[in-house]
């Protein structure tokens, strides 16, 4: 009586710690030695179930020795459980670890790129608002110039306005790129437009927007980290492909924004990935990525060229809500 009890309770605590061994293997990633220690677990359970019948049926002779021997496997039994439901606890303890680490690391990028951010409008006011100024006082003084047309320095003059224009041209470039002001007032999808109108105009490369998000905005982290990542694709491109076109798409649906970038360019050498070319700007790009919760993908196919898919969670708001402030 005392033995099948026994082998009972080992058999029913056998199977529960061998059941939760198992589901344990995925938290391992599948590690090979806790696979084999799931086996034996198993095996264990297995060579118990087989005995069950046999005590059952009387076949087995009690016997204070053979009390021992059940009731010390009760114990064993246990202790497997007991030892296997603590260790499901140190994995929980480690993924919520692992959750509050990559919490804090997206709290740090999310702090740099706003820092950086912030720099880049304040470096964008001082030119604008500082350097600007003084070279259209300096182009007013230069129209104000009267020279005789025979005059040898008025070829002088005329070439100083020349760089005074192509300075105040500068400037605004160099202001703009650095806090596009098309970005915080209209979005996304018109500031690439604006990005990229001017690159198409130089009939060097052919660059080409669709999507629906025309009206849309989004999070201010996920337009500007957006709009960086696909710049810095951009100017890749224009370094070092050697492309002629480039096609961007720009999806929302179901909460997520997806992105396709492709140009027709040579692209990476096969078997390489992104992390592979650190030199090209992609740890900045996935940099940015992580702080949205964003993912970046290379995709691989036969055509010739370099092609990504970004997918980024976001929350669509209305463009009344961001605009109403700059009217």
């Amino acid at each position: 009586m005392y033995l099948r009890i026994a082998l009972l309770l080992s058999v029913a605590m056998q199977i529960a710690t061998a059941a939760i061994a198992v589901g344990l293997i995925k938290k391992t990633k599948f590690n090979i030695s806790w696979i084999l220690i799931t086996a034996a677990l198993l095996m264990m359970a297995v060579r118990l179930l087989y005995e069950l019948p046999q005590v059952v049926d009387g076949v087995v002779v009690e016997s204070v020795f053979g009390r021992a021997i059940s009731w010390m496997g009760v114990l064993i039994s246990l202790c497997l459980l007991i030892g296997i439901a603590f260790i499901n606890k140190i994995f929980n303890k480690i993924r919520e670890a692992d959750n509050l680490r990559n919490e804090m690391d997206k709290k740090v990028l999310d702090a740099i790129i706003k820092t950086e951010e912030s720099e880049r409008k304040r470096v964008a006011k001082e030119l604008h608002d500082g350097l600007g100024p003084l070279i259209s006082n300096l182009k007013m003084t230069l129209s104000a110039l009267s020279l005789p047309p025979d005059s040898g320095q008025s070829e002088m003059v005329r070439s100083m306005k020349q760089v005074v224009n192509e300075s105040l041209t500068a400037i605004r470039e160099i202001s703009n790129n650095l806090s596009p002001h098309v970005l915080e007032s209209f979005g996304l999808l018109p500031a690439l437009k604006a990005f990229t109108g001017k690159i198409t105009e130089s009939k060097i490369i052919s660059i080409g927007i669709e999507g629906n998000i025309q009206g849309k905005r989004f999070s201010q982290n996920v337009e500007i980290s957006l709009y960086r990542v696909l710049c810095e694709l951009i100017n890749n491109t224009l370094r070092h492909s050697g492309a002629g076109k480039v096609h961007i798409r720009l999806v929302e649906a179901d909460g997520y924004l997806f992105v396709s970038y492709r140009d027709n360019g040579k692209g990476l050498p096969s078997g390489t990935n992104l992390s592979d070319h650190s030199g090209m700007g992609f740890s900045n790009i996935e940099s940015r990525l992580k702080a949205i919760n964003g993912k970046i993908e290379l995709n691989t196919s036969d055509f010739n060229g370099f092609s990504v898919s970004i997918t980024c969670p976001l929350k669509v708001e209305p463009i009344e809500s961001k605009n109403s402030g700059n009217e």
